[in-house]
């Protein structure tokens, strides 16, 4: 489930007005020294996993139980397949969880925390793992989409070495912006934007765009991680270079709902709010 701020009616430009961008910079600047969306608890504060051989030792050891309570999303199996879901709220012994893109009848409330079923974020799934219809709560607001789109353009200019844990660019490049972009371009018959809005949705993916383009020339300089990263499974959590290389599943994805107009899930999408 994506909780938004209440509708805005103010526009962005091609890239965001000055305003927005300066707005969006200081709450991408308190992202980074919070690392949490969330609220006060905040996330893992890791270390950004710069020393491979130390990223890849670690990465033997990393143990999902230690770390749950400050997760957004886990890898969670429902009987037949991995499926991305996001933890609602947390007990002592349990999470609730949700899986992202079900409807709220498939919640699992009182899951143990030592649930086989359990597993890292993005260790066993990759991009969209709903249903072909998707259940969102979305209502589109220019200040969130104003705030994505500066801290996409802060990757860009950073080329993708911004100070983050890996646990922060795993869970918001193929979780966070990743459904938050998915939604815009599947759901706008559902939430049904206005012209400016669409205007505004245009912009964003604009820079999407960008910063997958920007993703792709930077690649070769994280090939070696990338690479290692197949002999040790876990090296995206440790490490943020291989974070950042590993993220190309579901930058992929993007690319191909932003192109692929004719896929059943962006079909109805873009009929009714461009036709």
């Amino acid at each position: 489930m994506i909780r938004r701020p209440p509708r805005s009616t103010h526009c962005i430009s091609s890239a965001a007005s000055d305003v927005y961008k300066r707005q969006s910079h200081t709450i991408i600047i308190l992202w980074m020294k919070t690392g949490s969306s969330k609220g006060p608890k905040g996330r893992m504060q890791m270390k950004t996993g710069d020393d491979l051989d130390l990223a890849a030792k670690a990465s033997l050891s990393y143990s999902l139980a230690a770390s749950l309570d400050a997760l957004r999303y886990v890898d969670l199996y429902d009987k037949k397949q991995w499926c991305m879901a996001e933890i609602l709220s947390h007990t002592e012994d349990t999470i609730s969880v949700r899986y992202e893109g079900w409807s709220r009848k498939y919640d699992e409330p009182f899951l143990s925390k030592s649930c086989a079923r359990l597993a890292n974020f993005r260790s066993h799934t990759v991009g969209y793992t709903g249903p072909k219809t998707v259940h969102r709560k979305f209502e589109f607001a220019t200040n969130v989409n104003g705030a994505h789109m500066a801290r996409l353009l802060l990757f860009v200019k950073a080329n993708f070495t911004l100070q983050l844990s890996p646990i922060e660019v795993t869970e918001y490049v193929r979780g966070e912006l990743f459904l938050y972009a998915d939604t815009l371009l599947t759901m706008m018959h559902v939430f049904k934007p206005t012209l400016t809005e669409i205007q505004e949705i245009l912009s964003f993916t604009e820079t999407l765009l960008t910063l997958i383009i920007q993703w792709i020339k930077c690649f070769p300089q994280f090939r070696k991680e990338y690479e290692l990263s197949k002999e040790y499974p876990n090296l995206y959590l440790t490490s943020t270079r291989t974070a950042v290389a590993r993220c190309y599943p579901e930058l992929m994805e993007l690319i191909d709902t932003c192109l692929n107009v004719n896929s059943v899930r962006t079909v109805n999408s873009f009929r009714v709010s461009y036709c």
